[in-house]
């Protein structure tokens, strides 16, 4: 009979060959989970700046606007 381990992760059996596998599955998995966050960390980060940005852009765009129309008045 093949030696069988429990992983202290997942609480599944496997056996001993198979640890090697299992172990670096699991931190695949661990690791593909934290980019997954840091990449929607950074998005968010990059829609704030450029909504920021697009504001100050509308503001300005509004006030020339303004301005042109009382050089015409």
């Amino acid at each position: 009979m093949k030696q069988q381990i429990k992983c202290i992760h997942c609480k599944k059996w496997f056996p001993v060959e198979e640890s090697l596998k299992h172990e670096h599955e699991e931190i695949r998995k661990r690791f593909q989970a934290e980019e997954e966050k840091k990449s929607k960390e950074r998005q968010k980060e990059i829609e704030k700046k450029f909504n920021s940005k697009l504001e100050k852009l509308r503001k300005e765009n509004e006030k020339k606007q303004e301005e042109e129309a009382k050089k015409k008045s």
